[in-house]
């Protein structure tokens, strides 16, 4: 059985969205609330507010930390450019529990921001900052998409205390939130420990919806980045859940996602690389694929010719290779639907909708791979980068 099929759902009056799936005889399980107002939705004046949102609608209470506490297993919250998600882990027995605290908080709205929480949480962001020494694929993921670069890790956060209750206001509503859980609680228990969820209001205030990514390729720059040395390619992708992203997917793992890929055997055959960092991010409205080559810069003119004549290829990826990535994909699916921890945060971000299948066709791989790769930006990375790599051809 699938997890779509086995999926239940319930919608609160206010729209806010409740999926579960019962996974019989596990100890643990898990519950993901996501609020679909990431960085992508803020406004002028108002970088930052997202992550400054997300840290202090957590559960703040002492008696509440001390209860999360002695659940073992673990609460935790991050945000993202597409949302944000409050997050939980814990022994079965204490997962309505956990969920609750969550969506007590959540349903505080705007009230959460008070000038000492404001003050402390942005201190710690910017403290987080410093902690995050790499910035390289946030640098580059900037340009592509036409946006400011990032703050530095000292400078102030382009928002107010006045600015984050307008953009809670605006953006926390039934319709922006969503609710996966998946364990052993029937999910009836899961709709009662989201009930304080029903009191925030149904809709947005009418604001104009966030535009469209607009991405940037074609740059050849050195980025003057923290992070190591090297090469990386960033290349857009379709929206999540659509067939041309599940088409990509297969060919990023056919060449560059596994050991035996051919890109990755290519480059520790010649000994180019010191590591070959590959992955996919996708949102609702589109994505990435960085594919990133750590090396020194005397190397960096022989990567690049490796790595994009392996990208330009017309025929695109061996059959064999494509069999294997569809093998490891489909595996990978199949792990994530027996995690509950997964399982719930998808659960939240696509509902009851199970994983898109990697097509069979192999025209519609080699033609998501030429959409990508000819839309490519690439950067010489590190803090040091004055190697001249030749453009593409």
């Amino acid at each position: 059985m699938t997890a779509a099929d086995a999926a239940r759902v319930t919608r609160l009056g206010n729209g806010v969205r409740v999926a579960s799936r019962r996974l019989p005889g596990r100890a643990g399980a898990a519950a993901a609330i996501v609020w679909h107002a990431g960085a992508r939705a803020e406004r002028a004046g108002e970088a930052g507010c997202a992550h400054l949102a997300e840290h202090l609608l957590f559960p703040d209470d002492a008696r509440d930390l001390a209860a999360i506490d002695a659940m073992g297993g673990q609460v935790n919250a991050w945000s993202a450019r597409d949302h944000c998600v409050f997050h939980a882990y814990v022994p079965v027995a204490r997962l309505g529990e956990a969920l609750g605290l969550l969506a007590a908080r959540l349903a505080h709205g705007s009230r959460v921001v008070d000038p000492i929480a404001f003050e402390r949480e942005r201190e710690v962001i910017r403290r987080e900052r410093f902690a995050e020494a790499d910035d390289t694929l946030e640098r580059a993921l900037h340009h592509c998409l036409d946006h400011a670069g990032p703050a530095p890790a000292d400078g102030a956060i382009d928002a107010t205390s006045a600015g984050l209750r307008r953009f809670i206001e605006r953006e926390l509503h039934g319709g922006a939130l969503s609710v996966g859980v998946a364990g052993d609680l029937p999910h009836d228990d899961a709709v009662t420990a989201c009930a304080e969820l029903a009191c925030l209001p149904a809709a947005a205030v009418a604001e104009p919806a966030p535009r469209a990514p607009v991405w940037r390729d074609g740059v050849h720059e050195a980025l003057q980045d923290s992070g190591p040395p090297g090469l990386l390619w960033l290349m857009p992708t379709a929206p999540a859940g659509t067939p041309e992203a599940a088409a990509l997917a297969v060919a990023e793992r056919a060449l560059c996602g596994g050991l035996a890929a051919p890109l990755f055997a290519a480059l520790r055959a010649r000994r180019l690389a010191y590591g070959v960092h590959s992955a996919i991010e996708t949102w609702r409205d589109g994505g990435f694929w960085a594919l990133q080559v750590v090396c020194l810069p005397s190397m960096q003119p022989a990567v690049n010719d490796l790595v994009e004549r392996a990208l330009a290829t017309a025929s695109g990826p061996a059959p064999v290779a494509l069999d294997i990535a569809r093998a490891g994909l489909a595996g990978d699916a199949h792990l994530a639907d027996d995690d509950p921890a997964a399982l719930a945060e998808r659960l939240a971000r696509f509902g009851a909708h199970g994983h898109a299948r990697p097509p069979t066709d192999a025209e519609a791989v080699r033609a998501a791979l030429h959409t990508a790769w000819r839309r490519c930006a690439r950067f010489v990375t590190g803090a040091t980068a004055t190697t001249s790599v030749p453009a593409r051809r």
